[in-house]
């Protein structure tokens, strides 16, 4: 009479020949790993010349998405603002306003940059109007202990009676 298995004592058996069967290659895959780290830690200097020697944007807004580095921010903390109004040729006739704040907490930033109260900080602004945001994250220079950091920047059009259009840069406190 032929020997009968059901479902779950094949799975058992088949459990254990992986289990047991692959040992041995498991191991010496173990062992190399091991063998790997051991001679890696060996050396525990930091190779210096693969650090930059300027700060580096290694993030910003929808990169994962692949958005391309907006490279107007780095610019207007630069003090080029060309970029800016390029972006958003409908407010030629406007002044721009950016509030910029830096730190470590993104989202503190978003929400202060985007509840900034530019009517106190500009007084002659009326009409002002949210136009656009972004912000990129820094990989500081030279320096093994440095944290990466947040640029971020929000921008307002408004209109300045008897002013000729222009762009203000705020820095947030």
């Amino acid at each position: 009479m032929p020997m009968m298995i059901g479902a779950s004592s094949l799975f058992v058996i088949l459990s254990l020949h992986t289990i047991f069967g692959c040992s041995s290659t498991t191991s010496n895959q173990v062992k190399q790993k091991e063998s790997d780290v051991t001679d890696s830690s060996k050396n525990d200097s930091v190779d210096t010349k693969e650090i930059p020697d300027v700060d580096t944007v290694i993030g910003w807004k929808n990169r994962g998405f692949g958005s391309p580095e907006p490279i107007w921010i780095t610019k207007a903390l630069s003090g080029d603002f060309q970029s800016i109004r390029d972006k958003h040729p409908e407010f030629a006739n406007s002044t721009l306003i950016l509030v910029h704040a830096a730190g470590f907490n993104l989202d503190y930033l978003e929400n202060y940059t985007a509840s900034y109260d530019v009517a106190a900080k500009v007084p002659a602004a009326t009409d002002i109007t949210s136009v656009d945001y972004g912000w990129i994250q820094i990989r500081p220079a030279a320096s093994k202990n440095a944290v990466d950091y947040y640029e971020h920047i929000h921008v307002y059009a408004c209109q300045q009676p008897n002013q000729a259009p222009s762009v203000i840069l705020l820095q947030a406190e």
